[in-house]
């Protein structure tokens, strides 16, 4: 996308994650209880958080600034490192939808569900495989 319609796009991403999640899940709840309509929100609020976080970082990748500035590969990596974690953020809470939202201290969503080992060795891989990916997609022509 250029000129105005990707700051446009952006802004619908932003506006649909922080103001469409509390009508959303009053609407999705299982039930009108105060509690179950709370989760839900919550639950919708990370869903649409990291659908707005890849849809910025992979936004951000063609910038030929930014390009011009940084080396290939460590561009490509930031954005494609940004990319991966917030798309994880919702994948693994819509994973763990009928899971309630913890918010504990040091707790991660992904590892939980996956295991340590796992989730190291699947992030390690999607971003190296991304990153080669990306150097080819940035190269500005």
């Amino acid at each position: 996308m250029t000129g105005w319609r990707w700051p446009l796009a952006l802004l619908g991403l932003i506006a649909v994650g922080h103001l469409l999640y509390q009508p959303l899940g009053e609407w999705l709840a299982p039930s009108s209880a105060p509690d179950a309509v709370a989760s839900t929100q919550r639950k919708l609020f990370y869903v649409l958080r990291g659908v707005e976080g890849m849809g910025l970082c992979i936004g951000l990748m063609p910038l030929k600034y930014a390009q011009k500035r940084f080396p290939g590969l460590l561009w490509a990596s930031a954005c494609w490192w940004g990319f991966a974690e917030e798309g994880q953020t919702a994948i693994c809470r819509i994973a763990t939808w009928s899971e309630p939202v913890k918010n504990l201290p040091n707790y991660m969503l992904c590892s939980d569900v996956l295991g340590n080992q796992a989730y190291l060795f699947l992030f390690a891989a999607l971003l190296a495989a991304l990153s080669t990916w990306g150097l080819t997609w940035t190269k500005p022509k």
